[in-house]
């Protein structure tokens, strides 16, 4: 069996919608340990789930609510937080998160002690443990997504990298394959492709460069003529003298990245 709300009595729904607001509001307190402001994150949301309401989500077919839910997890985690560190951080522990949530009703206790349920309330489990898994996966594989942006500074920080994606993995890897969803393999692809770019990172530390325009651009134009990435604007503002940000010296250092 699968998460499902539709045809089912309310309070499985509401069961949903309080995980919803207990990752909105863990998602809330994390950025704003990294001074993000609320704003941002009401973007981020409105982008992962369409301007709807969290009960009229939660009543979309199950596909559609983890792609909404995936979505605002990457969101945040690529797009809030500019700091490469400080998204990390929350990647790593969105990846262990649960709802903490009133225990699910028991029918009754069989002679070995062991706890029955009634369908629905079977139904209410099967959903939780699917919520928390997708943002799981969710969290591992943003966290994947993130490291081509991030600079490894010294062997200490590729190994503690390594050691990260490796736990992360491992547990994301047994919950699929408790889930018997044949995700098990393709995450062990990704496992081993962000392992690899780990260890070409660690290597010497690049140079710093210079770029030269014609004109004073915006910084965020800037990175993306350097970078490719548009959200790396901070890492050239910082290594910049800096009037405004919408225009930046013709003459650039461009910081090493990653």
């Amino acid at each position: 069996m699968h998460f499902r709300t539709a045809g089912l009595p309310n309070f499985i729904a509401d069961d949903a919608i309080a995980m919803a607001e207990q990752l909105i509001a863990w998602q809330l307190k994390a950025a704003q340990h990294s001074i993000v402001s609320e704003e941002a994150y009401a973007e981020a949301y409105a982008i992962a789930f369409g301007g709807l309401d969290l009960p009229t989500v939660m009543q979309l077919p199950p596909p559609e609510i983890a792609r909404n839910v995936a979505a605002l997890v990457r969101q945040v985690g690529l797009f809030v937080l500019a700091d490469d560190p400080g998204a990390l951080e929350m990647l790593d522990q969105e990846s262990r998160w649960t709802v903490d949530l009133p225990a699910v009703h028991v029918a009754r206790f069989d002679q070995a002690n062991t706890p029955i349920y009634t369908p629905t309330r079977r139904q209410q489990l099967i959903n939780r443990t699917a919520f928390q898994s997708l943002v799981h996966r969710a969290a591992a594989l943003t966290y994947a997504e993130r490291l081509p942006s991030v600079r490894v500074q010294s062997q200490t920080h590729a190994q503690a990298l390594h050691q990260t994606v490796v736990a992360m993995f491992d547990d994301v890897i047994d919950e699929a394959n408790q889930q018997n969803d044949g995700t098990a393999r393709s995450l062990r692809r990704v496992q081993a492709t962000a392992l690899q770019l780990i260890n070409e990172r660690s290597g010497d530390e690049p140079e710093d460069g210079q770029m030269i325009f014609a004109a004073n651009l915006p910084s965020l134009l800037c990175a993306h003529l350097a970078y490719r990435e548009a959200r790396q604007a901070a890492r050239i503002r910082g290594a910049n003298p800096v009037a405004h940000p919408s225009f930046m010296p013709t003459t650039l250092v461009i910081p090493a990245w990653p």
